[in-house]
């Protein structure tokens, strides 16, 4: 009996081995295993759509396709943060023959975006660009969303599955009356296409949101939950 007990185990354990053989092996036909430097490509050398948009801050699988939320002319953004936080410490524009600022910090192309890739056609696809509608102090217009920080995918207490991504505000760039600007944004979709923002009513959590950013989403025992804080962090 202990003999046919010590038999059945060890024909578990050969048939488990030669399973997890046959996972491996199409991993080591599509790539070196373990991958190394050539087995990774870039995808957008030169920018989602344009070289401003060149730098991808969230991304998630879902649905068939890998969707990447973007910051916009992010070292133009981040030094007039400094600059109108630190007057006289931090130089605007940047002395970086590479970078392209405007002169005027209000003048910065900071819509973020949200980008979504098919391996099946192995195209770029916009699904996403935040509105410029928020009224400065000095009667120019900047974007709701400078940077979209996080991704997750939940679902809903009916069932829905939703993609949720969460969103950096103007706050972050310190103009003048920066208080007073709208709280960064939670997008929502269902079908990657369509983008609803999360009500934001006045007197809620969200809707009162002091600070510039909402980051690093994730699903715990059927909830959602977000981080928020400052954009550095």
């Amino acid at each position: 009996m202990r003999q046919r007990s010590v038999l059945g185990i060890s024909g578990g354990v050969l048939i488990a081995a030669a399973l997890l053989l046959m996972l491996m092996a199409p991993l080591k036909a599509q790539a070196g295993f373990p991958p190394g430097a050539d087995d990774f490509v870039s995808m957008a050398p030169q920018g989602f759509g344009d070289r401003q948009n060149s730098w991808p801050w969230s991304m998630q699988w879902w649905n068939g396709y890998l969707y990447v939320g973007t910051n916009r002319a992010w070292h133009c953004a981040e030094t007039a943060s400094f600059h109108n936080l630190l007057p006289g410490s931090v130089d605007y524009p940047p002395a970086d023959p590479d970078i392209e600022c405007p002169a005027d910090p209000e003048d910065i192309p900071a819509q973020a975006e949200i980008w979504r890739w098919s391996p099946v056609t192995n195209v770029w696809q916009r699904v996403y660009q935040s509105p410029n509608d928020v009224l400065l102090a000095s009667g120019k217009y900047t974007a709701r969303d400078i940077g979209f920080r996080g991704m997750t995918v939940y679902t809903e207490s009916d069932g829905t599955e939703a993609l949720y991504v969460t969103g950096v505000s103007a706050k972050f760039i310190n103009f003048e009356g920066a208080r007073e600007l709208p709280p960064p944004r939670i997008l929502r979709t269902t079908d990657g296409v369509n983008w609803e923002a999360v009500p934001q009513t006045p007197g809620t959590g969200l809707g009162d949101f002091p600070w510039a950013s909402l980051r690093n989403p994730f699903v715990d025992k059927g909830r959602l939950y977000v981080i928020g804080g400052f954009a550095q962090g």
